[in-house]
This record gives structure tokens, C-alpha cells and sequence, in this order.
């Protein structure tokens, strides 16, 4: 969550947006110091449903369980899904589908840039 809000932060056309960052437990203090709004949640794991139904695409970075969690939900929410080839569930899944539904499979990039390139095509072609 940190390397995604460092991002956020840091992108050049911030000028107009804020970083939010839902977090799983119940302290808003908790939040890294790259979020602007913080939603204590107090659901654990469980407000990756919360992350990825809020979400227009979802570019997954490495990541353990928890990232596997928001693949699939975001694969089950048919939202675009971008996966960094890299160590991690990104990596094991980039350029796969999950399962038979009529989806494109999850791209692949193998930069951060690329990654938001690919998201930035996927919200286009369901748009």
C-alpha cells in the first residue's frame, strides 16, 4: 500500500486529487505518510473488496495472499487488471486468465510505467 501511495503522490497532475488509502484496521493514525485521506476500515483483509470495487483498474505488484485476494476480486468485478512480472502473485499470474469467463486475461507489463499504460487502455476499451 505504501509503494502505491508514494505513486499516487507523487504523480505530476496531483494538483486537483488526493490520495485515500483504506486501511484494514481501525487507527487512521496508522496510515503511511503518503496518504491524504485515511479510511480506517477496521475489516482486515476483508476491505480488499472495498480497494478493488472502488477501483477502475487494479495493477497488481508483486504481493502475497492479500494481492492474490484483490486479483481475484477484481477478476470476479470484471475490472481491468494489470500484472507487474515480478516476483509474487503478479508475476505467477501476469498474462493468465483465472478462469472460462468471456474476459481478457490479465496483461502484463514489465514496468511501473508500462502498467499504467496497459490500466489506462483496459478502462478505454470498457468505457
Amino acid at each position: 500500500m505504501e509503494a502505491a501511495s508514494r505513486g499516487a503522490h507523487h504523480a505530476s497532475n496531483r494538483s486537483d486529487s488526493d490520495v485515500i488509502g483504506i486501511l484494514p484496521g481501525e487507527e487512521a493514525a496508522l496510515a503511511n505518510e503518503f496518504v491524504d485521506i485515511a479510511i480506517p476500515s477496521g475489516m482486515g483483509y476483508a476491505r480488499n473488496v472495498l480497494i478493488v470495487r472502488t477501483a477502475a483498474a487494479v495493477i497488481a505488484v508483486g504481493g502475497g495472499a492479500g494481492t492474490l485476494s484483490e486479483i481475484a476480486h477484481a477478476w470476479q468485478l470484471n475490472r481491468p487488471i494489470v500484472a507487474l512480472d515480478t516476483d509474487g502473485f503478479s508475476g505467477e499470474l501476469a498474462g493468465r486468465a483465472l478462469d472460462d469467463r468471456a474476459r481478457p486475461p490479465i496483461a502484463k507489463a514489465s514496468t511501473a510505467r508500462a502498467a499504467v499504460e496497459l490500466a489506462l487502455e483496459g478502462l478505454r476499451a470498457v468505457c
